[in-house]
């Protein structure tokens, strides 16, 4: 059986909104309609939540969720490293700690990102090949498919190497989350023409030119904050803080769109794609088991939205095909290498 654990303390709205979202995909699971996929949830909370009308409603699955008892959660605010050393009982450390055991397949948390990753990097561990996990958002687009962006947050200092990472991570992603084939991928910057960009994005450039002629990336060269939602690249790369302020902004804008617009056009234009909450989750890519993390400000749809992607992204194997395609890669530029070097000659 499936076992997704879930963070029951991270987020502006826990642990209540947390466990509305567990009861709606519990009672879907166990419903005649609802696709049956066997997966059990466990949660990870601090005492009280026992205490919550809410929480014996979702006892009454007991077949299918089981809580685990945990100390002080790390709050929003806190320092990563520093949380995890002094919180090692909270729902975070604890929840991760399972997830590297065994005792469960994925985990999902809204609460401090950076002691999520942190914590995940730490205990879980990174596939081979992957020097920075990194985290995605998605790019919804009316009139194309989605995108995503990656980095948003996960590495706010980065090499050129780390920018050629995410992107293969990022279409490894699309490939088998998302199911599409011959994946574009771009490199934000403040131009079109090679050449635009600081030193990281120029050198970044050269070397995803370099992957492009190697037929392990399909690179479509660089974008623009234009770009974002037009339907030029699936993948658009970014270093961690680019990528986070260009993704607060986005959402901060997506409100005031939708708080405008929406009485007036919802008969004639669907503005769904808009809502981050229907996207749940996104994994930090590059670690060996699946750790999701969701917004700060998650309601119950999100929380149910967050236990159906980490349910597709072990149904879709990701991890265990991102790890095969960067061994594939690996052993690919290894022998280029061992091709191009020069033949000994003896003298």
């Amino acid at each position: 059986m499936v076992r997704v654990g879930i963070d029951l303390m991270g987020g502006d709205f826990a642990p209540e909104e947390t466990l509305k979202g567990i009861l709606h995909y519990l009672e879907e699971q166990t419903s005649k309609s609802f696709q049956k996929d066997t997966v059990q949830i466990v949660g990870f909370g601090e005492p009280s939540v026992q205490t919550l009308p809410l929480f014996a409603s979702v006892m009454q699955f007991s077949s299918l969720f089981e809580f685990v008892e945990c100390g002080p959660s790390i709050q929003m605010a806190e320092s990563p490293v520093k949380a995890i050393q002094k919180r090692g009982d909270s729902s975070v450390v604890r929840g991760i700690h399972w997830l590297a055991q065994g005792k469960i397949d994925a985990f999902v948390s809204a609460g401090n990102t950076g002691a999520i990753f942190v914590a995940g990097t730490q205990f879980v561990g990174k596939l081979p090949g992957v020097d920075r996990p990194a985290l995605v958002a998605y790019l919804p687009r009316l009139r194309a498919r989605t995108g995503i962006l990656i980095d948003v947050g996960a590495n706010v200092e980065c090499k050129p190497e780390h920018l050629v990472n995410f992107a293969r991570l990022g279409a490894i992603f699309c490939e088998t989350v998302l199911g599409y084939q011959d994946v574009r991928v771009g490199l934000l910057t403040v131009g079109e023409e090679k050449g635009k960009g600081n030193s990281l994005v120029r050198a970044a450039f050269d070397l995803l030119e370099q992957a492009k002629s190697a037929g392990t990336l399909n690179f479509i060269g660089n974008v623009e904050g234009r770009d974002l939602f037009t339907e030029k690249a699936d993948v658009i790369v970014c270093d961690g803080f680019t990528g986070n302020v260009v993704l607060k902004a986005l959402e901060s804008f997506a409100v005031m769109l939708l708080a405008e617009i929406e009485g007036k056009l919802h008969r004639h234009l669907s503005l769904d794609v808009f809502r981050w909450e229907k996207y749940g989750a996104v994994p930090v890519l590059g670690l060996r088991k699946p750790v999701l993390i969701g917004h700060g400000i998650a309601r119950a749809e999100a929380f149910y939205q967050m236990i159906l992607m980490a349910q597709k992204i072990l149904a879709t194997h990701l991890v265990e095909r991102l790890q095969a395609r960067l061994s594939a890669l690996a052993v690919s530029s290894s022998s280029s290498s061992s091709s191009s070097s020069p033949t000994p000659t003896s003298g």
